[in-house]
């Protein structure tokens, strides 16, 4: 499967000067500290998973399913 990309913007003030900042990085093939590449299917573990992009990678290396 394709990696989805996710943009970390929530502590920026000026939010559309961070977006456009990481689309332009993105269309150069530069990396960029705010721009993120995830397998979706990794969410899957996480109960409530439609909303699982708010999850820290370190929280979905539980040893065992509904450890947290």
């Amino acid at each position: 499967m394709t990696d989805t990309t996710l943009l970390g913007l929530l502590t920026h003030d000026d939010k559309a000067a961070a977006l456009a900042a990481a689309i332009d990085a993105l269309r150069s093939g530069a990396e960029h500290p705010d721009v993120y590449r995830a397998d979706p299917a990794s969410f899957a573990q996480v109960p409530g998973s439609p909303m699982a992009y708010w999850v820290v990678r370190s929280k979905l290396e539980w040893s065992t399913p509904g450890q947290r």
